[in-house]
C-alpha cells in the first residue's frame, strides 16, 4: 500500500486532516492506538459556550471578542477571533459534504448557538 500522508491519531483533528487531504486527492492512512474520544463524543460541536465568567453565549463572535479579555492565553484567543470563525465555518462545510445535520447556524440572523439544557 502506498500512502501520500500517514496521519497519527484517529480523534477529531487527525480524521478532519485525512478528510481535507483526502478532498485534495491525496491517499492518507489514520493510524490511531486504542479508542478515540469520539467514541464517547455527544455529536455536539461545542465552539464556546460560556465564557470563564460563567455567562452563556449565544453569540460566538462578540464573544470571541469578550473571551479575549477574559482568558488571553485561551486557545480562540491567541488564533484570533478571524481565525476561529473561519475555521468554525469550514467545519459547517465539511459537515454539510459529508451529508451530516447541524443544530445551529454560523451565519444565521441571529446566529444561533447549539446550548443543551
Amino acid at each position: 500500500m502506498k500512502f501520500d500522508t500517514l496521519i497519527i491519531g484517529g480523534g477529531l483533528a487527525g480524521l478532519t486532516a485525512g478528510i481535507r487531504l483526502a478532498e485534495q486527492g491525496q491517499r492518507c492512512a489514520i493510524v490511531s492506538r486504542g479508542q478515540s474520544a469520539l467514541h464517547f463524543s455527544s455529536g455536539s460541536l461545542d465552539l464556546l459556550s460560556a465564557l470563564p465568567d460563567g455567562s452563556a453565549v449565544q453569540e460566538a463572535a462578540s464573544a470571541l471578542e469578550r473571551l479575549a479579555d477574559q482568558a488571553p492565553q485561551h486557545p480562540y484567543s491567541l488564533i484570533g477571533k478571524e481565525a476561529v470563525m473561519a475555521l468554525a465555518a469550514e467545519s459547517e462545510q465539511l459537515l454539510a459534504r459529508a451529508g451530516i445535520p447541524v443544530v445551529g447556524e454560523l451565519q444565521a440572523e441571529p446566529p444561533e448557538n447549539h446550548h443543551f439544557g
